[in-house]
């Protein structure tokens, strides 16, 4: 009896953990299970924003994320809400 209700404890919280995912694309591993196949989301700026230190010219200013370098996304700058690349 003490199995029985652990094996629906156990069901259920998988249950709750699979819709908690809203995966909407799930691809089967080489072992038999499913993965969700969802593209990570986009990359978020750093929040709390930094503050630049505008004379380290290495830091190039933006208007939009095409504008960076890969790996960097177009974001606001702390102290002088200037646009900024930054690493994400």
């Amino acid at each position: 009896m003490l199995r029985l209700r652990i094996v629906v404890l156990l069901a259920a919280c998988f249950v709750v953990v699979m819709a908690s995912q809203k995966c909407t694309r799930y691809c089967q591993t080489p072992g038999q299970t499913d993965l969700c196949c969802d593209p990570p989301p986009p990359p978020r700026c750093p929040y709390p924003p930094p503050c630049i230190d505008f004379f380290d010219e290495k830091i190039p200013f933006c208007y939009s994320d095409h504008q960076c370098p890969p790996g960097q996304k177009c974001c606001t700058d702390a102290c002088s809400q200037r646009k900024v690349c930054l690493p994400v």
